[in-house]
C-alpha cells in the first residue's frame, strides 16, 4: 500500500498566502484582521489569532520536515507546501519582529523600538527617556547591548534627530 501524504486542496492555499504575506511585509496582525474580515476560521471554527498565525509560520511541515518524538525527518514524504528560501526568510522577520510591541510598553510613542538597528554591533535600538539638569525631558533611541552589557560604543541617537 502507497502511504503519502497529499496537500489538503482547502488549506494548502492559504498557508502559501499566510507566508506570502508575510514575506511581503505584512505584520501577524495585519494578516490576522484581513483573514477574518473574510471569515476565514481556525479548524475548531474559531476566528483566527496570533498564535495561530504565529504556529502556521513556524511549523515545519509545510518545508516537508516531520517532527516526531523528538527529532526531525526530512525523507518522511512530507509534499512541501513553501520553499525553503520563503521559510527561512519568514524565520528571519519572525525573529526581527519579535520586540515589536516592545513600543507599546512605554508611555513616550518610540515607533522604531524594534525596528531601528545599531550600525555597529547590529543589536536592536531601544527607545529610552532621561531628564536634563533643567528639567526638560529627551528622548532617544539607545542600544540594546549597550545597555544590558556595555560591550557596545554606539551613542544614544535623540528621537528627534532620527
Amino acid at each position: 500500500m502507497d502511504k503519502h501524504l497529499e496537500p489538503d486542496p482547502k488549506t494548502a492555499p492559504l498557508v502559501r498566502r499566510i507566508f506570502e504575506m508575510y514575506a511581503a511585509g505584512s505584520t501577524q496582525k495585519e494578516i490576522i484582521d484581513q483573514l477574518n474580515a473574510e471569515s476565514l476560521r481556525t479548524r475548531k471554527g474559531k476566528p483566527l489569532t496570533v498564535n495561530s498565525i504565529r504556529a502556521v509560520l513556524k511549523n515545519k511541515k509545510y518545508i516537508g520536515i516531520y517532527h516526531y518524538d523528538g527529532k526531525e525527518y526530512s525523507d518522511a514524504y512530507i509534499p512541501a507546501l513553501i520553499d525553503t528560501e520563503t521559510f527561512a526568510k519568514v524565520q528571519t522577520l519572525l525573529i526581527q519582529n519579535k520586540r515589536a510591541p516592545a513600543r507599546k510598553w512605554t508611555k513616550a510613542e518610540y515607533l522604531l523600538t524594534g525596528k531601528l538597528f545599531c550600525g555597529i554591533c547590529g543589536q536592536t535600538m531601544v527607545g529610552e527617556s532621561g531628564t536634563g539638569k533643567s528639567g526638560a525631558k529627551y528622548l532617544y533611541y539607545n542600544c540594546l547591548e549597550k545597555k544590558k552589557q556595555y560591550t557596545c560604543r554606539k551613542r544614544a541617537v535623540r528621537k528627534l534627530w532620527i
